[in-house]
């Protein structure tokens, strides 16, 4: 039965952890901001881009691209660092709620912002993170459901209209959550294209969505 609600419910997790990412900002000033796509991170590292931050990753994924802005190291990754985001989403994502990226990593753990429809699932989450790892609740509130668009792609971002419907339904089809709930294929399927067209759509709008968020600095 579908639930009907009438508000939206968040917390940020300071979770302990061995994650590679987060031990590359134990002992520094250094904070790393993840984003996660299919085969690659993309990667912002602050706080004067402490260069230990930085051969910490490129040892743990190594670093197919880099460069900088205002001060941050702006990486890409050779290879997704998987195992290390499934250790949080897993739990949340079985206590039906939602992990809302970026995540970031400062002085050794990771800060996860996530988000729900009942505030029980969100307690359910917290209960099922402590149970592996060291967890402190950082901010905790409710707010309206927002009547917004709810496209993923920002407004700013110049799509055609096949790559906006391939990401759409990729992004509502649970395609980067982890573990991942659709593939190329099915994606395909449901607009009516061949998998490789819609595979070469959804790199194509992945492209254009890393170069926005990089020219933007992520603001």
């Amino acid at each position: 039965m579908r639930r009907v609600v009438s508000g939206v419910f968040e917390a940020t997790f300071r979770v302990a952890g061995d994650s590679p990412y987060a031990a590359a900002t134990a002992g520094t000033d250094a904070t790393i901001t993840l984003w996660c796509t299919d085969h690659r991170d993309l990667l912002r590292v602050g706080a004067g881009a402490d260069s230990l931050a930085v051969d910490a990753v490129r040892d743990a994924v190594g670093v197919a691209a880099e460069t900088t802005s205002e001060g941050d190291r702006l990486l890409v990754t050779e290879t997704c660092l998987r195992d290390t985001i499934a250790g949080v989403e897993a739990p949340i994502a079985d206590a039906g709620c939602v992990v809302v990226p970026p995540i970031t990593y400062a002085g050794g753990a990771r800060v996860v912002h996530v988000l729900a429809l009942d505030a029980g699932d969100l307690a359910d989450a917290y209960r099922a993170l402590g149970e592996r790892f060291d967890v402190d609740v950082l901010e905790k509130r409710e707010r309206a459901p927002s009547l917004a668009s709810r496209s993923p792609v920002p407004p700013d971002v110049s799509l055609t209209p096949r790559q906006r419907a391939v990401f759409t339904a990729a992004y509502d089809g649970g395609y980067y959550e982890q573990p991942r709930r659709t593939t190329v294929a099915e994606i395909a399927d449901g607009i009516g294209i061949d998998r490789r067209t819609a595979g070469e759509h959804l790199r194509k709008a992945e492209a254009k969505l890393v170069d926005a968020a990089v020219a933007a600095g992520f603001a």
